[in-house]
């Protein structure tokens, strides 16, 4: 791939992003089969690919006006053989730099290698609280590989800095009662930042229930219950020292959303850029998904992709006519695939 390493964005020379989060989407490949993954979903129709270590690089410059570099997308990053030179280079950039992790093909060395490397905050993927409930649902991604990652980073922290911790828990309809046990297990591992999250994209009708979004008044009384008793795990936590925010839908879409995406840009393995995940999944031909009860064909939104000269570019993808359009019209007439998607429904609390 030809790469011009200078920023060129017309009439604004040099310019940086101003924006709170890049997402880069460093593989679309994974380890493991989640029940509820898209990636698991559409396996036929899924484009497993890795990020061009010469796109990373060359878009760099364009980032040093980026609050954060998010390493993660629809697939495991630990699976690409450049992460950690990735996040060297995102550090001397002067970024603060995360990613997320299912944990299981981070051994020992590459979680050194990363700490080393400067590695902010990390997140693990749960969707139990013990091992029978976590592998069953996270199919290939063990809960034991999550809690020895866990241990291995309190036992690094004697020798060095060592990221953040925080567990990015997924809270199914079927499972939600589990959630309320939380709590006591990031205080047995000594995490005291987590996220719990409703599923916010629905591959077929089995999922779109498990995702919690009301659509009956029975739904509704359960879900509102279910955000009480949130309310009040989230200030028994806090008592703990344990931060726990949460993400669940309302019956009424909001004009905003938890994505952020007035503040940030994805950027996929593919060299897309996206308003957000939900924009871009890497599949190829038409697929459906579920939404208030009926099948809809999924819709990308891309604003541009970045192959000649990626800073330019994705410099351009920020502040250029399609984004400033989007943005435009998100709140009061968003685009079709925006309104067909559950994270307009989410609270963040």
């Amino acid at each position: 791939m030809r790469i011009a390493p200078r920023l060129n964005l017309p009439g604004r020379p040099g310019a940086k992003l101003r924006l709170d989060v890049v997402q880069v989407a460093v593989t679309s490949r994974c380890n493991a089969s989640c029940v509820y993954c898209p990636h698991t979903m559409y396996r036929k129709q899924w484009i497993n690919q890795d990020l061009d270590p010469a796109l990373f690089e060359a878009m760099l410059p364009a980032l040093s006006g980026v609050k954060r570099i998010h390493l993660q997308g629809w697939g495991e990053p630990f699976l690409h053989p450049n992460l950690v030179d990735f996040i060297s280079q995102a550090k001397r950039a002067g970024l603060h730099v995360s990613t997320t992790t299912n944990g299981a093909r981070l051994d020992p060395k590459l979680l050194e290698a990363a700490v080393a490397a400067g590695l902010d905050d990390l997140g693990l993927s749960l969707a139990g609280v013990t091992a029978e409930e976590n592998d069953a649902i996270r199919v290939g991604a063990p809960f034991e590989a999550v809690t020895e990652t866990i241990a291995r980073v309190h036992s690094l922290a004697s020798k060095r800095p060592v990221p953040t911790l925080h567990i990015a828990y997924m809270a199914l309809a079927s499972h939600r009662q589990s959630v309320h046990r939380l709590p006591a297990l990031m205080a047995k591992l000594g995490v005291s930042e987590g996220v719990v999250s409703a599923l916010g994209f629905a591959p077929d009708r089995h999922l779109e229930e498990e995702g919690m979004l009301a659509r009956n008044d029975e739904e509704k009384r359960t879900l509102r219950s279910f955000r009480r008793s949130m309310f009040q795990l989230s200030l028994a936590a806090a008592f703990q020292g344990i931060n726990l925010y949460y993400q669940l839908p309302r019956p009424k879409r909001r004009k905003s959303c938890p994505e952020n995406v007035d503040s940030s840009l994805v950027v996929g393995a593919d060299g897309q850029v996206a308003p957000c995940v939900m924009g871009r999944l890497p599949v190829k031909g038409n697929c459906y998904h579920w939404y208030a009860g009926e099948e809809r064909l999924y819709a990308p939104m891309v604003f541009a992709t970045l192959d000649a000269d990626p800073a330019g570019q994705l410099a351009e993808a920020a502040s250029g006519q399609a984004r400033r359009e989007f943005l435009r019209t998100f709140r009061n007439r968003p685009p079709q695939s925006c309104l067909q998607c559950v994270k307009r429904h989410m609270a963040p609390e």
